[in-house]
């Protein structure tokens, strides 16, 4: 193709003749110079014939999972991409020999990988991505990072030695568990006069499912005993089964944070004997609500937690256990 240089050395010869020729002879001589600059296609110099493009390389992941619930299994899929940066000739990419990349960093007491789920070398074109999947299994609350590293391999023309590309994407991922085992162990005592009040609440079995997001939500059966014992009545035992509300989240201390609501409850202690001291001593029981918070590998907590009817109120430790459990 001519040069910008030598394209208006024409013109400019053109013109110059033109100007002995007569009016209408110039006017003609004018216009076929401007068509022999058109018909030559000046092109911006990064886009001329001949000129390779300017590609670079990049990773992305379409499927990025920063959270995850203990025993849950993911899979990620890696995709290293050309980009053209600079217009020209194009051909240069099919020069890329292959692609790979490795997964490392990430703490093996958290996630456990499998091999890749698809062969390390794959084909690479500005319209065909390398892609390669890598799955992960998390078994235990924590965070982590993977680091996905890649490099692309690349024969450029007029070049004898091959040169690489490194490309790397990040991900920092938190493993929570999603299921919660919840119980409680409950005792209270008092006395009032000569009667005395004996009252154990348990949770055997409560249980909170939550998501990767860290936020839980479960109900829990409870039994509450209560037993009396009254002069010249001899001991009346209650019952009372009641439904418990449980909520929890992870703080930004990764501690896992349980609250427990009961609902008020009615129960009665009746005497038995014909010369009873209390003939009625029930009423309306509510316990007070508890919060507790533990480790994500769980814990014991003991609270104090208050019991009240009308007729007293006993403030005592109780037990709450909390524990992950694995994934359902």
């Amino acid at each position: 193709m001519p040069t910008r240089n030598v394209i208006w050395q024409h013109f400019a010869h053109a013109a110059w003749n033109a100007m002995r020729l007569t009016s209408h002879c110039r006017r003609a001589l004018i216009v076929f110079a401007f068509i022999l600059i058109i018909g030559h296609g000046i092109q911006p110099a990064d886009a001329q014939d001949g000129q390779p493009a300017t590609i670079t390389y990049y990773m992305d992941i379409t499927n990025v999972r920063t959270s995850i619930c203990v025993g849950q299994t993911v899979t990620y899929h890696v995709n290293i991409l050309a980009r053209v940066i600079r217009g020209g000739d194009t051909l240069g990419i099919s020069n890329v020999t292959h692609a790979e990349v490795n997964a490392s960093g990430y703490d093996p007491g958290i996630l456990t990988d499998s091999p890749q789920l698809q062969s390390p070398k794959s084909s690479l074109l500005i319209s065909h991505p390398f892609t390669s999947d890598f799955q992960f299994t998390a078994i235990a609350p924590g965070r982590t990072t993977i680091y996905f590293d890649g490099v692309v391999h690349a024969q450029p023309r007029n070049f004898v030695t091959p040169s690489t590309f490194p490309v790397q994407f990040e991900v920092p991922v938190r493993v929570v568990p999603c299921n919660i085992s919840v119980r409680l162990n409950a005792r209270w005592a008092t006395t009032m006069g000569p009667t005395s009040q004996l009252a154990i609440a348990i949770i055997p079995d409560g249980h909170m499912s939550g998501d990767a997001e860290g936020y839980y939500s479960g109900k829990a059966d409870m039994i509450l005993v209560i037993r009396s014992k009254i002069p010249s009545c001899g001991y009346s035992t209650t019952v009372v089964r009641s439904i418990v509300t449980l909520r929890g989240r992870l703080n930004t201390d990764n501690q896992i944070v349980t609250t427990l609501t009961f609902p008020k409850m009615s129960g009665d202690e009746v005497g038995s004997g014909t010369n009873c001291y209390v003939a009625n001593a029930g009423g309306n029981i509510q316990l007070s609500g508890l919060t507790v918070t533990v480790p994500t590998s769980g814990g014991v907590v003991s609270v104090p937690q208050t019991l009240s009817n009308p007729l007293f109120e006993v403030t005592s430790l109780v037990d709450v256990y909390v524990f992950p459990e694995p994934s359902r």
